[in-house]
């Protein structure tokens, strides 16, 4: 069993023995004998290499990341992607439907990622989530990790509903490796009838438009008018002027004239 995982460990990263140069090993387990040969056998002539303490080592780096996520200590920022080991399965039984199993999450999904899973239902559901291949997990593990159940969806009593609520389940994988029923929410479609209140058009209001109609109209003559005398103002204006003109005109010859006499007499 410890080769066949080994090797599923290959597998899943995408990665050859011939692209290995280095395999650092840390942890208590690994003065193990057993867990040397066997990592021996599976690298080949890649040795295995201690240039790290494996007690501290993992303390260390979780110390840090500890502090990395609180805001009462100030410490080099640095990114962790970590993922899931297992996949993880949920199955959902509704009343009016058969059990449905989907895969949630599956193997390496980066923590901290969420999924949308979709139910329609009147009467609620049961959610349960479990690991997807027990038979990949160590002897003596626990297949299921958690069970919720959603009710309080709204009724035909309540609403005249058109069809079946439809229901939005949201995990989310935490940064612990935990994964949580984060929020429900029901999606109703609802048939409701609008009355509309019309106003009724009285009398008065037609008088008093056709009285405004009316002012409106003679306010247009006056002003009218008023423009039409002006404008015989203006044209009188104009031709005293000229007459005045005129009557200079003829004045000043007058004088031209009586000083020519003079002279004559002279």
């Amino acid at each position: 069993k410890r080769q066949v995982s080994t090797q599923s460990t290959g597998e899943e990263s995408n990665t050859t023995k011939s692209a290995l140069w280095a395999f650092e090993i840390f942890g208590g387990s690994t003065r193990v004998p057993i867990i040397q040969s066997t990592l021996t056998d599976y690298l080949g002539d890649v040795k295995l290499s201690r240039h790290i303490n494996s007690d501290e080592a993992a303390a260390m780096g979780s110390a840090f990341y500890a502090a990395l996520q609180s805001s009462s200590f100030r410490v080099t920022e640095f990114r962790l992607k970590d993922g899931l080991t297992y996949p993880v399965e949920v199955l959902v039984e509704t009343k009016d439907d058969t059990p449905q199993t989907n895969l949630l999450f599956k193997t390496h999904s980066h923590l901290g990622s969420k999924r949308k899973l979709t139910v329609k239902s009147k009467d609620g559901a049961n959610v349960t989530l479990s690991y997807a291949e027990p038979s990949t997990l160590p002897e003596d593990s626990f297949v299921g990790l958690a069970k919720y159940i959603v009710g309080g969806v709204p009724t035909n009593k309540e609403y005249n509903l058109t069809a079946d609520p439809s229901i939005t389940l949201v995990f989310r994988l935490s940064s612990s490796g935990t994964i949580d029923l984060e929020t429900a929410e029901a999606e109703l479609q609802v048939n409701e009838e609008v009355t509309e209140r019309v106003r009724k058009v009285s009398n008065k209001t037609t008088n008093s438009t056709d009285e405004f109609k009316n002012a409106t109209g003679t306010a247009t003559g006056d002003e009218k008018t008023e423009k039409e005398t002006n404008e015989a103002d203006e044209t009188k204006e104009v031709k005293d002027e000229k007459t005045d003109e005129k009557t200079d005109e003829k004045s000043e010859e007058k004088s031209d004239d009586k000083d020519k006499e003079k002279k004559n007499k002279k």
